[in-house]
């Protein structure tokens, strides 16, 4: 299980990378190159939570529902 965690990882943090949307004005490169890494490393580690509460036999968070007249794109 645990390399099938480091598989699900990297491929999350190719899925954050190839949808970063990277600013017009870069001034710094490495400050763009940290803000990269730090989307992608929280978006996969989020998700790597996420598979673990859902499938590892933990309780599952539940998500309240949302009313369709609260939620524009509900619609």
């Amino acid at each position: 299980m645990a390399e099938d965690k480091k598989l699900l990882w990297v491929a999350w943090t190719h899925d954050a990378i190839s949808r970063y949307v990277m600013p017009d004005d870069v001034d710094d490169v490495d400050e763009l190159v940290d803000d990269m890494v730090d989307t992608a490393t929280k978006y996969a580690d989020a998700m790597v939570e996420e598979c673990e509460e859902r499938f590892s036999g933990g309780t599952r968070r539940r998500r309240g529902k949302k009313d369709p007249e609260d939620d524009p794109d509900l619609d």
